[in-house]
């Protein structure tokens, strides 16, 4: 019996490790570059995610652990379209690279 027990709590351990963190992001992208022009809805990055073009700052959390200098990065992410004005500017709540 104890054998039994201890076999079961091992398994759920063994469940409950291999949770895999991908699940906690709702999107993958890739980021292509950097946004040189000078306009109002311009600037920061180009995200391509779902086969649309994004741009975000370079204000977001976690932004130590991607290579920004070695474009493009495949990185997934949580996101919103950010509110006022610019329809092409998304809030970055998540994010990190795919290895």
């Amino acid at each position: 019996m104890k054998n039994l027990i201890f076999i079961v709590l091992t398994s759920l351990l063994l469940v409950s490790c291999s949770n895999d963190s991908d699940n906690d992001f709702n999107s993958e992208g890739l980021i292509t570059g950097i946004d040189l022009r000078l306009c109002a809805c311009c600037g920061g990055y180009f995200i391509e995610i779902e086969d649309v073009v994004y741009n975000f700052t370079d204000e977001f959390p976690n932004k130590e652990s991607l290579d920004l200098e070695n474009l493009p990065l495949k990185v997934k992410l949580n996101w919103e379209l950010k509110s006022g004005g610019c329809d092409n500017f998304i809030t970055i709540s998540a994010i990190e690279p795919i290895n």
